[in-house]
């Protein structure tokens, strides 16, 4: 499983102790399909279902959060 995060950041000086930092984060920016095993695959059921070990769901598609901050 391979997951690829990013986040970029940039501060501005307002004034003298002032100042404001933007930030974009990105989570899976390349819209890759991965797939994850949760806790679905602990329900063994010995009745011969052959999906056992089968991933089940995926991780979250491509999410990105716009941020700002000011520290004075």
């Amino acid at each position: 499983m391979t997951t690829l995060n990013v986040r970029v950041s940039r501060r501005f000086l307002v004034k003298r102790e002032s100042q404001l930092q933007l930030h974009v984060e990105a989570f899976n920016p390349l819209n890759q399909t991965t797939f994850s095993f949760g806790a679905e695959f602990v329900d063994f059921h010995p009745a011969g279902e052959a999906t056992f070990l089968m991933p089940r769901r995926t991780i979250r598609p491509r999410t990105l959060r716009l941020g700002l901050r000011f520290e004075f």
